[in-house]
């Protein structure tokens, strides 16, 4: 176990995920270009199945994971709840400590507990397929502008379906 290390209880396992903002997940993925590949990091609404914020970057530095959260909680307001995945950038000090300083309460994905992550996963899926491996993008500004297109299309198609 490392030093200062905090395990954060699975909160969403039983959960009913019935309103708007009650939980976001947050999650990252590479996305391969023409040379390279950057990483896309997403803030989704369970709830409504929806992208709620996303941007791009280079490098998985702990920093630009919690700039993006920040800019998620000033832009879109704070979620109750924010699951998240046990990996080093998520649970380090930095990026908790807005989270907790903001009074949202912190659930970390159960091992092996497929269903928190499937509309993310499936997210990342027809990402790639619909549109990055068909034709992978050539820079970061033509991919920013594929990704703007694709999220701002999947939420308004995920809103038809949202019964409320």
């Amino acid at each position: 176990k490392t030093p200062g290390y905090k395990i954060y209880p699975n909160l969403i396992f039983k959960l009913d995920i019935s309103r708007p903002n009650q939980v976001r997940a947050v999650d990252m993925t590479y996305i391969p270009m023409r040379e390279g590949y950057l990483y896309l990091m997403t803030l989704v609404d369970l709830f409504q199945e929806s992208v709620v914020h996303w941007s791009l970057s280079g490098s998985m530095e702990v920093l630009w994971h919690t700039e993006v959260l920040i800019e998620a909680i000033e832009l879109y307001g704070k979620p109750e709840i924010l699951t998240i995945d046990k990996a080093s950038r998520f649970t380090s000090e930095a990026f908790v400590k807005p989270v907790l300083k903001n009074k949202i309460r912190l659930s970390v994905d159960a091992k092996r507990s497929v269903t928190e992550k499937v509309f993310v996963k499936s997210l990342w899926k027809s990402i790639k397929y619909d549109i990055i491996y068909k034709d992978p993008p050539n820079n970061e500004l033509e991919l920013s502008c594929l990704l703007k297109e694709y999220f701002r299309d999947y939420n308004n198609s995920r809103k038809d379906e949202i019964p409320y």
